[in-house]
């Protein structure tokens, strides 16, 4: 199987030319063995590997944060859905509070989904 049949592999190689180049443009040159002792090349692997680790900490918080974001709005959507019922039901309620405080709970809703960049 040739890497370019593998749409992954391929993906990956693409970003590793991107990075190479990147980093061309930032050095002036590509990589040299000679740079640092093992040492050296130990010590910059672990600082690259603590800059991941903190990557990942913040990506699962952010998947953390959407998901919670994402049940207040089904449980809220739920919520809207029985209200509707009841009203279609047409029995006496009192829906000016319920009116009230869902219209500033789609307020938070959606200004929680801006500051997170996803309104949906």
């Amino acid at each position: 199987m040739n890497h370019t049949d593998n749409p992954i592999i391929s993906a990956v190689i693409s970003k590793l030319n991107a990075q190479q180049e990147k980093g061309l443009a930032k050095y002036g040159q590509p990589v040299q063995v000679n740079a640092y002792d093992l040492r050296g090349w130990l010590q910059h692997a672990l600082e690259e590997t603590l800059d991941q680790a903190v990557y990942l900490e913040a990506a699962i918080q952010t998947l953390y944060d959407n998901q919670n974001i994402k049940e207040v709005i089904k449980g809220f959507n739920e919520m809207e859905a029985g209200r509707e019922d009841i009203k279609r039901l047409n029995r006496p309620c009192h829906y000016d509070g319920w009116d009230h405080a869902m219209s500033h709970f789609k307020q938070i809703l959606k200004s929680a989904q801006l500051l997170k960049g996803e309104e949906q």
